[in-house]
């Protein structure tokens, strides 16, 4: 609901994106989208659509989302007509900037598109933020904890909550993607014709091509102690490690032009929501637990739903000493 909330004050604003009808209902549209589609990929082709109607809540969720989104959307349009498309106190959000990019798609055609980029944004931030918690950040040593929290009061008491570079957490986040890792396989490609590589090895149409993302980012040939958790890195290349800095040794966004795009967004926003955690709040594991096994399915690798992460909020933050 936290990342939920948070991503929607960004593609719809306030008060919509604290409307508890319209969190579950992005909430919802996640997970069948995702569970829906593993599960029609089953099916043959000519069934799919069909398959869909019956298996997946997607064609109610975008009934619900109509809904909550026409009284807006037709109350931008109005405004846009009578005062063009820079009138004072625009909101300044997804749904603005779609309105201003296809002016007269339908209101059901603009919620399919709000639905799509909710998907994208709520996905990808669940299982980074979820992964983090679980495992590095519940861990957090001293070594670890405090210079993350010098930097981002450093940063806040100069620039305030802006989107100023903070390079230990970058590379923090950066760091515990490559270890834990959200996917087993990425850059997946279907050979549309036959396909010799230099070496002979050939590909046959219709073949499924995938990078092996976790033997990738384990591989000691390319990273020094492969398996060592080493958040602050101190080789002096900054930018290599910017949570947003693809590389062909780093791929768990893609890479090129094919990368994620919705990445960058997702970078930002897990950014904001760590800086605040760990300036705020200690955090730990149950008492007497270990790591919660992550689980996998097909080729995804996501935290587990039932483990529990304790927090105690700081006292300079008003929790108890």
């Amino acid at each position: 609901q936290i990342i939920c909330r948070a991503s929607h004050r960004s593609f719809v604003g306030l008060p919509l994106c604290r409307n508890p009808d319209y969190v579950a209902l992005n909430i919802r549209f996640t997970i069948d989208a995702v569970t829906g589609g593993l599960a029609i990929g089953f099916f043959p082709k000519f069934l799919r659509p069909l398959a869909a109607r019956f298996i997946t809540n997607v064609p109610e969720s975008i009934r619900r989302g109509i809904t909550h989104l026409r009284p807006i959307i037709e109350e931008r349009r109005k405004y846009l007509s009578e005062y063009g498309k820079d009138w004072t106190e625009k909101p300044n959000d997804f749904l603005s900037w779609l309105m201003d990019e296809v002016p007269d798609a339908t209101v059901e055609s603009m919620t399919k598109r709000m639905l799509t980029v909710n998907l994208a944004g709520i996905h990808e931030s669940c299982l980074d933020l979820l992964l983090m918690l679980h495992f590095r950040f519940s861990h957090l040593r001293s070594q670890y904890a405090q210079p993350l929290r010098e930097e981002v009061e450093t940063i806040i008491e100069k620039e305030g909550w802006s989107k100023v570079s903070v390079s230990k957490v970058d590379s923090f986040l950066k760091e515990s993607i490559r270890i834990d890792g959200i996917d087993a396989l990425t850059l997946s490609r279907k050979a549309v014709n036959d396909f010799a590589f230099s070496d002979g090895t050939l590909i046959l149409k219709g073949t499924r091509v995938n990078a092996g993302l976790i033997a990738l980012h384990h591989d000691d040939a390319l990273y020094e102690n492969s398996k060592l958790f080493d958040p602050v890195p101190e080789d002096g290349e900054g930018a290599k490690h910017r949570f947003v800095a693809t590389s062909p040794e780093y791929l768990s966004f893609g890479h090129g032009l094919h990368a994620l795009y919705v990445f960058f967004f997702t970078a930002a926003e897990l950014k904001i929501m760590l800086a605040h955690i760990v300036t705020a709040y200690d955090i730990k594991l149950e008492e007497n637990t270990t790591r919660p096994r992550r689980l996998h399915i097909g080729n995804s690798i996501g935290a587990n739903p039932t483990a529990k992460v304790m927090f105690r909020k700081r006292a300079r933050y008003g929790g108890v000493q």
